[in-house]
């Protein structure tokens, strides 16, 4: 018995046509750019929340420090000095505290508690909600009001609190 050869005309054709090569690689350029893309601007937020959360957290942290201490001034007659940039005062347990605004820091007794400070202001007021001012004498202060405003890498956040002074009555 006799086999006869058939020949198949693509049997000796191997792989991918030009045509399905680009296309293969047109398609996986498109998704590769997309990727970087998505990719690139993942981290560019991330960044920019960091950013942004680590001036709120540096401004919560000057607003608890300067609302901790302030709350303990001792009496009406404890205050040592009243400015716009300093609040110096003897506390419950008779330390002093001086509460300084310099250099774009807040300080507590020298000690740098918060930095990138662009702005900041100490006012004073009266029980009778009244301005108090230097003319006055501190033990006529009940209330102080503070106002900052923190700057880190390009972002801010403003803080704008009142104090209700114990003890002062």
């Amino acid at each position: 018995m006799k086999l006869k050869s058939v020949k198949n005309s693509c049997s000796n054709e191997f792989g991918f046509t030009i045509i399905e090569l680009l296309t293969y690689i047109s398609l996986a350029s498109v998704i590769f750019v997309g990727a970087y893309y998505v990719f690139v601007k993942s981290t560019d937020i991330y960044v920019n929340v960091l950013r942004s959360s680590t001036a709120v957290q540096n401004a919560h942290s000057a607003s608890e420090l300067i609302e901790r201490e302030a709350k303990n001034v001792k009496n009406n007659a404890s205050i040592i000095i009243a400015t716009s940039t300093q609040f110096k005062f003897t506390n419950t347990s008779n330390t002093v505290i001086d509460l300084v605004y310099s250099s774009q820091q807040i300080k507590k007794n020298t000690v740098a508690y918060a930095s990138g400070i662009s702005s900041f202001a100490f006012s004073y007021y009266k029980w009778d909600g009244t301005t108090w001012t230097s003319a006055s004498p501190t033990n006529q202060i009940a209330k102080i009001r503070y106002v900052f405003t923190i700057a880190y890498q390009g972002y801010s956040f403003s803080k704008d609190n009142y104090i209700l002074l114990r003890n002062m009555r």
